[in-house]
């Protein structure tokens, strides 16, 4: 603890406090010894008022002023220390000093002492200051908590509502999203039953086809022309066969689209005869003309056309989907080195050689399983 006149370290019982502001004065600087100390009464003490403090109120009369010079040794001992009128008077607060030597004149207050007396009130160490700036930390920790609270509950209302918010839109998600699921998997039973029926339905619809085309015959590679007598072209076929067909029998005689419009081959005749007999009847007489004749097969000159010689086939009608597996087939068997490739009632068939086995041609698939 040190004087806040004179910033020397205070001993025991060797210093007064100020009433006002409560700083330690050394008897030095108050111009007492700790003789004359001993003379001060309780009511003294307690009016204490150091030059601070008491320059900073409005005088009355300036010639009762405590601010003499310090006590020196050889002076005659005298308190120049302030202290409020012990009467109490009720129309001036002045302040009186109480000296030994009561011709010792008092000196006036200048601007230039109460400059100095300012500096080192607002002196950053002096104790006025370090309340000060303790009072206002207390004050901005205060301040700070209080709002800093007031953020924290106001975030934590803004999380929850937030978080209960986002809660309840996952809530709904899951059962959206459940829902979703047990669709899908409707979806999807529903989808293979429906894949199911389709396969049955196609296996149906290529059975009535292949029923519908039982009694048809399709002859190809017959030149085409716009005077041309189809059913008479079917007769000289049938008697180049050897085969006894009456007019009678034959239902229908007409050439169909060809499946590719960019192909250059004429269109195929169509044959509709009234019996499957009939039908597999022309089919067998073919095969033995060609085994008969192996270097002179059923070709356009024997019906009758001249000019460029084109090879006729004759085969049963098949439906677009079979037609499409012969035709795989056959490319099948060219790149396999297969032999044979043929069609029988409606299904078809390819052999390696002469000693493997044939096997059935279902579907594309089938040829896959072959490689």
């Amino acid at each position: 603890m040190s004087c806040h006149g004179c910033s020397s370290a205070l001993r025991e019982n060797n210093y007064l406090k100020c009433n006002g502001c409560k700083s330690e004065y050394c008897f030095a600087c108050l111009n007492l010894t700790d003789d004359s100390s001993k003379l001060l009464t309780p009511e003294q003490i307690k009016s204490l008022s150091c030059p601070y403090c008491r320059n900073v109120t409005r005088r009355i009369n300036n010639d009762d002023t405590p601010c003499r010079p310090r006590y020196q040794k050889g002076q005659a001992q005298s308190i120049n220390v302030s202290f409020c009128d012990v009467t109490h008077n009720n129309t001036a607060n002045t302040s009186v000093g109480i000296s030994t030597d009561t011709g010792l004149a008092k000196e006036p207050v200048t601007m230039e002492s109460i400059s100095k007396l300012f500096d080192l009130k607002m002196a950053p160490d002096s104790t006025i200051m370090i309340n000060l700036r303790a009072a206002l930390n207390k004050d901005i920790e205060k301040m700070v908590a209080v709002h800093v609270n007031r953020a924290i509950e106001n975030l934590k209302t803004d999380f929850s509502s937030t978080t209960d918010y986002l809660a309840a839109e996952q809530a709904d998600l899951r059962s959206e999203i459940r829902q979703k699921d047990n669709l899908v998997k409707q979806l999807q039973t529903d989808i293979s039953k429906c894949q199911n029926s389709l396969a049955k339905y196609q296996s149906r619809i290529q059975t009535i086809e292949k029923i519908s085309r039982d009694m048809n015959i399709e002859v190809h590679e017959v030149p085409e022309n716009k005077s041309e007598n189809l059913p008479g072209i079917f007769k000289k076929l049938c008697e180049c066969l050897q085969v006894d067909i009456p007019e009678n029998d034959v239902k229908a005689c007409r050439r169909v689209s060809k499946m590719n419009p960019s192909s250059g081959r004429p269109r195929n005749i169509l044959v509709t005869l009234s019996s499957q007999r009939q039908r597999d009847l022309v089919l067998s007489s073919v095969t033995r003309f060609n085994k008969a004749h192996p270097r002179d097969r059923l070709a356009s000159t024997h019906i009758g056309f001249t000019g460029e010689t084109r090879r006729i086939y004759v085969a049963e009608h098949l439906s677009p989907e079979t037609k499409e597996v012969h035709s795989v087939a056959r490319k099948f068997c060219r790149d396999n080195n297969f032999k044979y490739v043929w069609v029988r009632f409606g299904q078809v068939y390819i052999r390696k050689d002469e000693q493997s086995q044939a096997q059935h041609i279902k579907t594309i698939e089938c040829l896959n399983k072959l490689l």
